[in-house]
């Protein structure tokens, strides 16, 4: 209440007190001057306490007052001052005489010391005191004033101490203790609230829209709490809510409940005045039923009202009628404009108030403009239903209000809403009667005209019959000739189909050889015949196809002759010697001129070399290759030659049978050639040194091992020697190394297996390839091994191979980069950091003989001999052709967001990760659900996220990532599933579970025999279809709870051949048919249950399913880990893309349908792009790269978050664009680190 310690006392109290002094010291002072000093608006309250202090003190001096001697003093209020006259008259008898209050500051009433006068309400005196005894505390005292000792007073000051007392709530100002002083006055003591009022606090403190409508919910919630305790407040108003701050938080207090009524029980036993029909309240929040003065009661829907106007006021500023205009009005005008006038909607009432608007924006830290639009449209409809004059149509309890403005705040959909057309249209007509009934009468008037235009009408159209008749013949040849019209449409519909059909077939053939001419990395074929597909038929898989061969497969070099057996390129990647097992030696330019062709009857080429600077070229051979150790004998020869490419000269040869000339490598500086010639015993032989173009001998030195490949520092003193120890590469080997000078072996180191060797740029190491796709790294200088790189974990994830060789190496330029080749997988590793950057996945067709990088150290060059495809230059960085997303440990699913933006994903431990899908970027890492959970799914609005776990089904709201429900008992769920609207969601697994997402309400709890692997909504039925992992598919009727079991084919499979779940299924609402994935086949079916046709996957099989938004296509993935994709109607696998992970176990298709993703149990999600991203975006994902690489490389060496990013702001090789990313980066990777300490 405002005088309990407030601070701020209310004019109307302060000026009644002055009056009553005024008449206890003997003074006559008139009504009219106090009422001269206040406004209209508060006129009718002061008039009716000023009249109740007068007509007290004429009684004491037994003076009778005359009633229409204060009519005709108050002529404008007469009825107000009837009822206070006959209200007086009713309790006159009961007036006790007043007594002058006898305490004073300083002084002790009971157990309590009055230490300052805080307050002067109209019937009490509000003390700040202080509790002596059992505890020490400030609080408000409350006594009745000095001769406002009256029954009906007394009455009032009781109503008030009850209805606190009544009441327990933090935002009520409580009732701690009440007594009578040594005078006989009854007092009570309340709690000591310091506030101001809740306008004023808001004003004060800028708060937003959002923090006053919180601090509103508060009032709500103690208005209701008075509403369940029987008490209406029937004052609320911005003075009687004060705002206080506990430990900072901002706790809104509702106070004054002197005007309080009971609902169902009595606050008193005495009479209140206001039972006559006294308006009680504050007119600017007064409801329409408390201005009706009639003999209709107020209840608690008259405190909703009064909220409504509170409500409006924090939103806008203003009250909701215009306080001036209310102050100016007399009483019977102003209740008028209370319960007839509809008050403006909020956002209009901002939009007129002018200058004010720009002040009462600024207190809300926003702009009219953008205030105007935040009350558009819900808190509108809030406010309006608040404030309607019907109390029917009001919220019904203070609590609904709360709740709608909860939901707001939530983003729920709130209850409610505009008016509709026919309430709006009966409020108008009982408006506007008189109007509405001549409006009627005409439309009567308007009505009767057009019945007497139709007789007419029809008249007239009776005669017009007759002239119709006449052209009935001509009528029926025409429908004759449309009929013959049709029939030729027809005709010509059946050929456009056929045609269409046709069309298809032709794309289908097309796709499929584009993408078999792709394989061989034709390029110049794969775009021609992707060129002729119609654009109509074009879906994702053309899309990527042309992606793939215009941005990954930069450039083709032109195909030789015929089929080849290996490549050399030169220094500068300008020249390629081809050469096949004829022996013939092609060098060829790269815009595919022919520089060079040689032949000899000696056809296995052993050896060729370019000059550094690519002006020679040196070719050995044999002819033939021994085997084993009984097949080196006389019958071995072999020549070498060297050939100027300018002029096709040849400078010189040796042809010399009694020698064997295996490798051979020029100089850096091109002005000599090193060889290896051995005789015909095997390894016995020498290492000689020529003169490059002359072929005069420099030096020989013996050597009985057998070097098969010779390289030169880069500053041409040391020669290496990779030598093999047997005739298999399998076997141990030696590396040797020599000094050119003075000939003097430097050192010599043993190795397991036998590869080739890459010499640094800077000349400082020398790297070999080892088992398990390792990488070793050797001192050039000391021949000691300083490091052996294993990457046995990508070459499984990309290859599915578990053991190979490392046997291909290449060095760029640059020495940032090195390339290592083990079968199919071709891995790129960071020179600074020693670790693996990515895995390129060679098609498993290929035979790659070459492997090098470009001049510019950005592409690479590959040569492909086994089908003649020839060399190709690719992109080492293929930004924009599939983008790996790396977290987690077994991602089984992912998911895109209903808008595309983010990708989810959850990891068998129960980790989530969303990622930007244009950057690539982690945005939000979380524990969602317990360890070996790998269901995930959102729900087609994308407001909620649902996973499942060994803890149950979780329902997340997410935006906020809050847990929204939680059903426990659903173990053990291998699929979840929302229908199409979002408002139910299945879980699937050793139990058959449906809830509604709204309620929490569980619809379906059905134990199976099976284990359900997969399922889903079938649209606008209530049907789920299942599959389970026997095969079986059932359709299940969820209002019916009975299911209908369809037969499939018997399984072409007689034993699975994965360790995963290989039943699942896909819904297609477009064509209403099933995808039906059993072992290797697919079905597609009718929502009968009939078959429609069969796919079959090349005995693979299929793990997970998808269709396209438009049903044309259906994606699968496979136990092999492909990604296939079938048009469904031909029933023709369109493409197969082989894939980074072990096996495909999820498939989602971005809203747009360009692009989709893939996950496969390992630790990592593919983004499979059709489009390459613009300049921006692609050094957006390169910054993203190079920022995760150096918080990959700093993170081993700090101890702590705090540590790391500090090291972060501390590098200055970090450029600016990249600072920013790799904190967020490094932040990521923080909670991730909490995640799995925490899961653990």
């Amino acid at each position: 209440m405002s005088d309990s310690g407030s601070g701020a006392e209310d004019p109307i109290d302060v000026l009644c007190h002055e009056f009553e002094q005024a008449w206890l010291r003997g003074e006559r002072p008139q009504i009219e001057s106090v009422l001269g000093r206040l406004t209209a608006f508060e006129r009718p309250e002061a008039l009716s306490q000023l009249l109740l202090i007068e007509l007290e003190c004429l009684q004491k001096t037994q003076a009778v007052p005359d009633v229409d001697a204060y009519v005709a003093r108050f002529p404008h209020d007469a009825t107000l001052v009837r009822l206070v006259l006959r209200a007086f008259e009713g309790d006159a008898s009961e007036i006790e005489a007043a007594s002058v209050i006898s305490e004073r500051i300083g002084s002790e009433i009971g157990r309590y010391k009055l230490l300052e006068q805080i307050g002067v309400g109209g019937m009490g005196v509000v003390y700040m005191a202080e509790q002596l005894r059992p505890v020490r505390r400030r609080v408000a005292l409350k006594i009745i004033k000095p001769g406002m000792d009256s029954k009906h007073v007394i009455a009032r000051f009781e109503v008030e101490r009850q209805a606190l007392a009544m009441m327990e709530h933090p935002n009520i100002a409580r009732v701690l203790d009440a007594g009578c002083t040594d005078s006989g006055r009854p007092y009570f003591v309340m709690e000591l609230v310091r506030g101001i009022p809740i306008t004023e606090y808001c004003d004060l403190n800028k708060l937003k829209s959002q923090e006053r409508l919180q601090l509103f919910v508060m009032v709500c919630q103690a208005v209701q709490h008075a509403h369940t305790k029987g008490i209406i407040h029937r004052d609320i108003k911005p003075t009687n809510v004060l705002v206080t701050l506990h430990d900072g938080v901002p706790v809104p207090k509702v106070i004054d409940f002197g005007v309080a009524k009971a609902t169902g029980q009595q606050l008193t036993e005495r009479t209140l005045f206001t039972s006559f029909g006294q308006m009680v309240g504050t007119p600017l929040y007064m409801s329409p039923e408390q201005a009706e003065l009639s003999g209709l009661d107020v209840d608690t829907r008259s405190d909703i009202y009064s909220l409504g106007v509170l409500l409006y006021e924090l939103l806008t500023g203003t009250t909701p009628f215009d306080r001036q205009r209310l102050q100016a009005a007399a009483l019977d005008e102003m209740r008028r404009i209370i319960r007839e006038e509809e008050p403006e909607k909020p956002s209009t009432r901002v939009s007129t108030m002018g200058p004010a608007s720009v002040v009462a924006s600024s207190d809300r830290s926003t702009d009219p403009t953008k205030l105007r639009q935040q009350l558009r449209g819900e808190l509108d409809w809030i406010v309006m239903k608040a404030l309607e004059k019907d109390r029917n149509r009001r919220y019904l309890t203070a609590s609904d209000v709360a709740a709608e403005v909860t939901r707001y705040l939530n983003g729920d959909p709130i209850d409610a809403g505009p008016p509709s057309t026919a309430y709006r249209l009966r409020k108008i007509v009982g408006r506007y009667k008189s109007q509405v009934a001549v409006t009627c009468g005409f439309f009567a008037l308007v009505l009767g005209f057009a019945v007497v235009a139709s007789v007419l009408y029809v008249s007239a159209d009776r005669a017009r019959h007759s002239a119709i008749a006449t052209k009935t013949d001509l009528i029926a040849e025409r429908d004759r000739a449309q009929k013959e019209r049709n029939r030729a449409e027809h005709e010509k519909a059946r050929a456009d189909r056929q045609a269409e059909t046709l069309s298809r077939r032709v794309y289908d053939l097309n796709i499929i050889n584009a993408q078999t001419a792709a394989d061989r990395e034709n390029v110049a074929e794969s775009l021609a015949l992707l060129d002729s597909c119609e654009p109509a038929h074009r879906r994702w898989e053309w899309y990527r196809l042309n992606h793939k061969l215009r941005h990954h497969i930069v450039t083709q070099y032109p195909s030789p002759p015929q089929p080849f057996a290996g490549v050399v390129a030169s220094p500068d990647a300008a020249r390629f010697a081809l050469f096949g097992d004829d022996g013939i030696v092609r060098v060829l330019g790269s815009d595919g001129r022919e520089l060079l062709v040689d032949s000899s009857d000696i056809p296995y080429v052993r050896g060729i070399s370019f000059s550094p600077q690519g002006d020679l070229l040196c070719i050995s051979r044999w002819n033939r290759q021994p085997q084993q150790k009984s097949d080196f004998d006389d019958s071995l020869q072999s020549n070498l030659r060297v050939f100027e490419l300018e002029t096709q000269q040849l400078l010189w040869q040796l042809n010399d049978s009694s020698a064997l000339i295996g490798a051979v490598q020029f100089s850096p500086d091109g002005t000599s050639l090193g060889l290896w010639r051995g005789g015909h015993q095997p390894f016995h032989g020498r290492v000689e040194l020529r003169g490059a173009r002359t072929g005069d001998e420099i030096w020989a030195v013996p050597d009985e091992r057998w070097p098969f490949e010779l390289a030169f520092s880069p500053d041409g003193k040391r020669l290496y020697l990779n030598c093999l120890s047997q005739f298999s590469y399998l076997h141990p080997s030696t590396l040797a190394c020599w000094n050119v000078d003075n000939q003097t072996e430097l050192w010599a180191a043993n190795r397991n297996v036998t590869t080739e060797m890459e010499i640094s740029g800077d000349g400082q190491w020398l790297l070999t390839g080892g088992p398990n796709h390792s990488v070793q790294i050797w001192n050039a200088a000391s021949g000691l091994q300083v490091d052996n790189l294993s990457n046995s974990g990508q070459a499984t994830n990309a290859a599915g191979i578990e053991y190979g060789i490392a046997g291909e190496l290449a060095i760029s330029r640059d020495g940032q980069r090195f390339l290592s080749r083990c079968n199919q997988c071709i891995t790129v590793w960071d020179w600074a950091t020693r670790r693996p950057l990515r895995t390129i996945l060679q098609p498993k067709t290929k035979n790659t003989h070459h492997m090098s990088f470009s001049a510019n150290n950005q592409q690479l060059i590959l040569a492909d001999s086994r089908y003649g495809s020839g060399v190709v230059m690719r992109d080492i960085d293929p930004i924009g052709a599939e983008l790996q997303l790396t977290g987690g440990d077994g991602i089984k699913a992912a998911r895109f967001s209903p808008d595309g933006s983010e990708l989810l994903s959850l990891s068998r431990d129960g980790t989530a990760r969303t990622w930007d899908t244009t950057t690539g970027q982690v945005t939000w890492i979380a524990h969602l659900a317990a360890a070996e959970s790998g269901v995930v799914e959102y729900s087609p609005a994308g407001d909620f996220i649902a996973t499942a776990g060994s803890d149950g089904v979780k329902l997340w709201q997410s935006r906020t990532k809050q847990l929204a429900a939680h059903w426990p008992d659903a173990t053990d769920i291998k699929c979840l599933a929302f229908d199409s609207a979002g408002h139910n969601l299945a879980a699937g697994g050793r139990c058959l579970r449906v809830w509604q997402v709204v309620t929490g309400h569980q619809l379906v709890a059905r134990e199976v025999e099976e284990v359900i692997l997969d399922l889903a909504f079938i649209s606008a039925t209530n049907r789920l279809a299942i599959i389970d992992d026997a095969g079986n598919v059932d359709m299940f009727a969820i209002d019916r709870q009975d299911t209908e079991r369809w037969r499939t084919e018997s399984r072409s499979i007689p034993e699975k051949n994965v360790d995963l779940p290989s039943e699942c299924l896909a819904y297609d609402p477009n064509s209403q048919q099933l995808a039906i994935g059993i072992l290797e086949r697919i079905e597609l079916r009718d929502l009968h249950g009939n078959l429609r046709q069969t796919l079959h996957n090349n005995n693979v099989a299929v793990l997970c399913l998808e269709f396209s938004s438009d049903g044309s296509r259906l994606f699968a993935g496979d136990a092999a880990g492909n990604l296939s994709v079938w048009n469904v109607e031909s029933g023709v696998k369109l493409l197969n893309v082989p894939t980074a992970h072990r096996q495909v176990t999820s498939i989602s298709v971005s809203p747009d349908q360009k692009t989709l993703s893939t996950a496969g149990l390992d630790r990592f999600v593919t983004i499979w792009e059709t489009a390459r991203p613009v300049a921006a975006l692609a050094e957006q994902r390169r910054l993203v790269q190079v920022a995760t690489e150096i918080v990959a490389n700093k993170w081993a060496e700090s101890s702590n978050l705090d540590e790391l990013r500090a090291q972060l702001k501390a590098d200055e090789t970090i450029a600016d664009q990249v600072l920013p990313i790799a904190l967020a980066i490094a932040n990521t990777r923080a909670a991730e680190f909490r995640v799995q300490a925490s899961s653990d």
